[in-house]
């Protein structure tokens, strides 16, 4: 079969969980794709379990260790398709995903980005919905006109194990940044918003199993900006911005300096939270994380109790 899109699985060191991912991509109703698994380098034999699995559209791909944008970006040039899904090693697809992801592809074509709604399973197999600001219900599904807004509210509404892209548009942004390790995803997502439309489905929902373990995020620092605070101020700066998404942008800029702040205060670093949150200038409206992290930042009892925790 021609496939409709291909798969992108990054995998490094997700031995207990890949079987499970992949099996979850075998199981879509869609069944026109290929699966490209771009081995990072792993040590684990977690490659050797995704090679033992006999199905002609699974691809291997073997990379020495460069990093998860290193291993998408590799796996967007050997696509065969102009329309890249992703999928990291522990996570896992509802059934209907990919065949969610063609839907909005055929209704919206001119968008750059598709995704669908999440769920988080917690240790102890407890699952939680993210809170998706200014995304209308279930069974909803359209053009996102204010993501940047919706992202500066609640939790992401593009999330990396729910998200395709074109790969033309992707490549027009420079692919994922490798010269980052944490945030790299959502700078992607926001250069992409900034280019063109993101469409967005409630149905064929993805799972972001934070149950897992060796997960990147929880081993990396948190104090430094993420890249997309930078991006979001060259863009600001070198007025490339849309003026109708201008203050969305710079609320959702602020959010993002928030959560370093957040970081910096449990570490007793009061002062360089305060230069951090002056950089959070003209939100048009109020980003509750902001305001926590102010008022956290003015009031020094509440740093010495992060400290404590």
């Amino acid at each position: 079969m021609t496939p409709l899109l291909s798969v992108i699985l990054p995998l490094f060191n997700k031995k207990p969980f890949v079987e499970r991912a992949i099996a979850s991509v075998l199981a879509q109703t869609e069944r026109r794709f290929s699966l490209i698994v771009v081995d990072d380098g792993s040590t684990d034999g977690g490659a050797e379990v995704a090679e033992r699995i006999e199905d002609a559209r699974i691809r291997l791909l073997r990379l020495r260790h460069g990093g998860v944008s290193k291993a998408r970006n590799a796996g967007v040039r050997a696509a065969e398709t102009d329309l890249a899904a992703f999928l990291d090693g522990d996570d896992e697809w509802d059934p209907d995903h990919l065949e969610t992801l063609l839907r909005l592809r055929r209704r919206f074509p001119e968008a750059v980005l598709y995704a669908t709604a999440y769920r988080f399973v917690l240790p102890g197999n407890r699952m939680r919905f993210p809170r998706l600001a200014g995304i209308p219900p279930f069974p909803w599904e359209g053009i996102l006109s204010r993501y940047f807004r919706s992202a500066a509210l609640g939790h992401p509404p593009v999330w990396t194990s729910a998200a395709a892209v074109l790969c033309t548009a992707l490549r027009s942004v420079g692919g994922f940044p490798e010269d980052s390790s944490l945030g790299e995803d959502l700078d992607t997502w926001g250069r992409l918003a900034l280019a063109g439309p993101v469409a967005f489905s409630r149905r064929g929902l993805a799972t972001y199993r934070k149950d897992a373990t060796n997960r990147l995020c929880l081993r990396l620092r948190r104090d430094k900006p993420l890249p997309f605070v930078e991006t979001a101020r060259n863009v600001l700066e070198e007025g490339r911005c849309d003026p109708i998404l201008e203050g969305d942008l710079r609320a959702y800029r602020c959010r993002l300096l928030s959560l370093s702040c957040r970081e910096l205060l449990r570490q007793g670093r009061i002062d360089e939270a305060r230069s951090l949150l002056s950089e959070c200038v003209r939100p048009p409206y109020l980003v509750p994380h902001v305001l926590v992290s102010r008022f956290l930042c003015g009031v020094a009892p509440f740093g010495a109790f992060l400290r404590r925790r």
